[in-house]
């Protein structure tokens, strides 16, 4: 059986590091997260107990990249695509 929450809370993706890395902040209640490279991509895991969350940045170029969200409800065995974002940099007058 699939479960939801619903919260209210902000989500901040941004480029930092002279444009080199992605950087994103939550602000919400709720789970924390262990990140660490793989391979060219960036691996997010939530160190809660069930279910478990991975999310995954990939495609990372200077100009974009791919936000991949899972749910693992056996420990990590197996893992259900829940969500996908692509991210592209834009460039804007307000942005300084």
């Amino acid at each position: 059986m699939d479960q939801s929450i619903t919260t209210t809370g902000e989500l901040h993706f941004g480029w930092v590091l002279g444009g080199r890395a992605i950087q994103d902040i939550w602000i919400v209640p709720g789970r924390r997260f262990v990140g660490r490279p793989d391979g060219d991509d960036i691996l997010l895991l939530s160190d809660d107990e069930d279910p478990q969350l991975r999310w995954r940045l990939t495609g990372i170029e200077p100009d974009s990249f791919i936000w991949r969200a899972e749910t693992s409800h056996d420990g990590g065995t197996t893992w259900h695509f829940d969500e996908q974002m692509i991210a592209t940099r834009t460039t804007s007058s307000a942005v300084g």
